[in-house]
């Protein structure tokens, strides 16, 4: 499949902050590619994101990243 990944800075180092950001940056990328707007991500119960378009899971791998004031995202679309 095909691999995206973005990196961005942002104003707040605090965990709630990176965390809401690199959702929100992932979600803005994949909603242009994918060209859906009722995507959400849930956490696993182990911790990883789980994407969904509205009540389906979808078959994305999805990784976040954060340290200081940076946020990183990279996911797999399958073909």
């Amino acid at each position: 499949g095909d691999v995206y990944w973005g990196v961005q800075k942002i104003e707040s180092n605090a965990y709630d902050d990176q965390s809401t950001a690199v959702r929100q940056f992932a979600l803005d990328s994949l909603k242009n590619l994918l060209a859906l707007n009722n995507l959400r991500f849930e956490k696993h119960s182990i911790g990883y994101p789980i994407l969904f378009n509205g009540e389906r899971q979808t078959d994305v791998a999805v990784s976040f990243a954060h340290h200081d004031r940076y946020v990183s995202y990279s996911f797999q679309i399958p073909k």
